[in-house]
């Protein structure tokens, strides 16, 4: 098991990693100071939902690596589940307290902190 402290460390790696790129990449790209590798063109909810849907399918991933464990030996499909699902939430948690930092107060969920 992973301690407080490497539980911290790994989610400001991440904040900073996804800070940086979000501040130095994404949004220069939608702005058109420079061209990105992205997929889309500009914040417009349409392009951005066509690019985040072409190029990102986490539901799809999650539903695959399911489905993969349940062909494995029961016992090591699920350890596997266990372990790959809890990876999963783990830095879907990490993200959700990374965005409960970006909105006002209000708009937060408070079981993410700040």
């Amino acid at each position: 098991m992973k301690s407080s402290l490497a539980h911290d460390d790994a989610f400001t790696a991440l904040a900073t990693r996804l800070d940086q790129e979000i501040e130095q990449a994404i949004l220069p790209h939608i702005r058109g100071e420079i061209r990105a590798d992205y997929p889309f063109q500009s914040s417009s909810m349409e392009l951005f939902g066509a690019g985040l849907h072409k190029n990102l399918d986490t539901e799809l991933h999650v539903k695959m690596l399911d489905h993969l464990a349940h062909k494995m030996t029961r016992e090591t499909g699920f350890a596997f589940r266990y372990a790959a699902f809890r990876e999963v939430d783990t830095l879907l948690c990490q993200l959700l307290r990374l965005a409960n930092r970006k909105v006002p107060p209000e708009a937060r969920f408070k079981e993410f902190g700040v």
